[in-house]
């Protein structure tokens, strides 16, 4: 009984001893709380994770221990701090345990890759003094920038974006100079932006006279014609587009609508070249010249009495067509006089001898409605032929190419003149050798009365022996013909 009493008396009070050490205040049974729950890491990062409340905060005998589900990472304890490593991309769940009370706690850990650099734009044109900027979307912080030619872009950071700065372009017309910008992260990670930078915008012509209709190509001198563009401040008087002509020259096509004036703008973003338009009404093309008392006036038809011609268009655009209705003509052109009239200049082709009318058509160039016509009576050149006794002669020449006939005393020849205007007289003073049949005395123009062939023909009898001449007149045109007869 005694045994018994005994062994119960020690068994309670191994619970009062128990029970006494369960209430402890030095041993406190407090749960185990982290100062963060979740930890965001790329590879090769360490963090920490504090464990702000277990069984003592200040004991350093007490222990805690980390253990993660996975190789994603790697920790350790360090007092009350668990050190986490990041080894490759995944998600871990890490569980703390006070080893005094085996409370524990869990905190998971996401690892991400070290992300590329990216930017929002990464191959740009720019103008020089233009200013950009380019947002750097994702990469690990702490961004720097170069560029490969400050001399000819500058390059900072400012607030996860990259401001660039055009500052000079080496090349000339439309090349551009390239720089290369690096832009490097916390992780050594890079990004690279290409920028070409472009002269600023420049043209030929700032002043442009138009007739309406009338289109014209003012070149570009230099620029991104990329990122050019054109606008016209009243369209109604003239319109502007961009354009490659054939030889490819860049230029702007400026098209004239109607009278008037307006300003062409051409723009790259950071300079604009301002081109001023004037467009004139189109005159109708009239043709003038010399009439018979050599005054200027307007023309439908001309006597061309000599080789060539010169006569003045008014009106059109300056830009003119020239047709024949025959090929006994030509011309080689119509040149500017710089007053605002034109010179148009009519020869008489040298493979047709004889006379005729041509009709000249002078017409504006693209617009056929607008042009004028002329008669031109092409005036043959004095000819003389011979004939006696119903055969015709052939004259021999003198040293000035002038006809000569041999004939005898008392022979009559008759002499046809062509050719000129066919109003014609005799002139010489060895006009008594001979006997005329067909003269008649009547007016020749400014020469007043005079020996005249009006039937064109005449007649002639060798009256003296010896050598004489005289000349035939064409008393409009004032040419003459010289002939010499040789009586025996």
């Amino acid at each position: 009984m005694k045994k018994v009493i005994l062994l119960l008396s020690v068994f309670i009070m191994g619970l009062a001893a128990i029970s006494c050490d369960d209430d402890d205040p030095a041993v406190p049974n407090r749960e185990i709380q982290l100062d963060k729950t979740e930890v965001a890491m790329f590879i090769g990062d360490n963090s920490e994770v504090m464990i702000s409340q277990g069984t003592t905060n200040n004991d350093e005998n007490v222990e805690y221990t980390a253990v993660a589900e996975n190789d994603n990472i790697t920790v350790k304890v360090m007092g009350n701090k668990v050190m986490i490593t990041a080894n490759k991309t995944g998600k871990t769940k890490v569980t703390v345990t006070d080893v005094q009370t085996q409370k524990t706690a869990e905190v998971t850990v996401t690892v991400k890759a070290i992300p590329e650099i990216t930017v929002d734009v990464d191959n740009l044109q720019m103008i020089e003094s233009q200013v950009k900027e380019v947002e750097i979307k994702t990469g690990s912080g702490n961004y720097t920038v170069t560029s490969s030619s400050e001399n000819n872009l500058t390059a900072k950071v400012e607030n996860n974006k990259v401001v660039l700065t055009a500052v000079k372009c080496d090349e000339s017309g439309f090349n551009s100079t390239e720089v290369k910008v690096t832009i490097t992260d916390a992780k050594s990670k890079t990004k690279e932006i290409t920028v070409n930078v472009f002269q600023k915008v420049d043209i030929s012509r700032t002043k442009v006279e138009l007739f309406a209709g009338e289109t014209a190509g003012i070149g570009l001198v230099s620029g991104n014609f990329d990122m050019l563009t054109v606008e016209s401040s009243d369209k109604n008087v003239a319109t502007a587009e961009l354009d490659v002509a054939e030889n490819g020259l860049k230029q702007v096509k400026v098209t004239a609508a109607a009278e008037g004036t307006c300003t062409i703008n051409v723009t790259d973003g950071v300079v604009t070249k301002k081109m001023e338009v004037t467009v004139k009404a189109v005159a109708p093309i009239t043709i003038w010249g010399p009439d018979a008392e050599g005054n200027e006036v307007e023309l439908k038809e001309f006597d061309l009495k000599g080789t060539e011609q010169y006569f003045t268009v008014k009106g059109g655009t300056g830009k003119f067509t020239v047709t024949f209705d025959e090929n006994k003509l030509s011309s080689n052109g119509i040149t500017d006089n710089e007053d605002g009239t034109y010179l148009l200049h009519i020869a008489r082709n040298p493979e047709f001898k004889d006379g005729g009318a041509v009709t000249v058509k002078v017409a504006q160039e693209g617009n056929t409605e607008n042009s004028a016509e002329i008669k031109i009576n092409i005036i043959a050149p004095l000819k003389f032929t011979y004939t006696k006794d119903g055969q015709e002669i052939q004259p021999g020449k003198d040293k000035d190419g002038d006809d000569v006939i041999t004939v005898k005393l008392n022979d009559v020849v008759t002499l046809k003149v062509t050719g000129q205007m066919g109003k014609y007289y005799l002139d010489g003073s060895s006009l008594d050798s001979f006997e005329f049949t067909g003269l008649v005395e009547a007016e020749a123009g400014i020469f007043g009365k005079q020996k005249t062939i009006p039937s064109g023909s005449i007649d002639i009898k060798m009256v003296k022996k010896g050598e004489y001449y005289f000349s035939i007149k064409d008393y409009i045109t004032y040419n003459k013909k010289w002939v010499t007869f040789k009586i025996e």
